[in-house]
């Protein structure tokens, strides 16, 4: 049997580090620097708080996750 719920995972990181981390991935693709990164970003914190929608198989155990917002 396949059952949907719902799973929360914070992200307490504040904007520097945020900024940080999502700059050493995108430098080389973003039209600024890391300044400019965090001043884009701001204090939103668009990680504090994710929603995954998953489903667990009762048969095997496996947790899928379908969603996330």
């Amino acid at each position: 049997m396949k059952i949907q719920f719902k799973y929360y995972l914070h992200d307490n990181a504040n904007s520097n580090e945020q900024a940080e981390f999502i700059y050493s991935q995108i430098a080389d693709k973003f039209d600024g620097d890391e300044d400019d990164l965090r001043s884009l970003l701001g204090d939103s914190r668009p990680f504090y708080e994710v929603e995954f929608t998953c489903e667990l198989d009762t048969s095997s155990g496996e947790v899928k996750i379908l969603s996330a917002g």
